[in-house]
């Protein structure tokens, strides 16, 4: 008799959860030869400080534009504050808001 399978949700065999795949590594450990660390480009970017980059074939310090600098601390603010999730409001049965109706009123003076 065949088996039945796994259960819903049952792990069996395979990769273990977050376990780094072969192609992963390997950019890591080629990365770690080069001596280059991204993050630590992109940290000092945001700060404005200069980082080694080949310009046409020439190794020379590049600074970062204050727009350059915008997108590192962008980019690197992911890492430390999750983007939030847009957020459905419904009524109480449910059904979505389709409209919503804003009234100005002038507050009575002398309560």
């Amino acid at each position: 008799m065949a088996g039945k399978g796994s259960a819903k949700g049952e792990r069996r065999g395979g990769r273990q959860k977050g376990t780094p795949n072969r192609t992963s590594l390997g950019v890591v450990d080629q990365l770690a030869a080069l001596g280059c660390d991204p993050i630590e480009n992109l940290a000092r970017f945001a700060q404005g400080k200069p980082i080694k980059a080949m310009v046409d074939g020439v190794r020379m310090d590049v600074i970062p534009t204050p727009d350059q600098q915008l997108a590192a601390n962008k980019e690197l603010a992911q890492y430390v504050a999750p983007k939030r999730k847009a957020v459905e409001h419904t009524t109480a049965g449910g059904e979505p808001i389709t409209g919503i109706t804003v009234s100005l009123v002038s507050p009575k003076h002398g309560k």
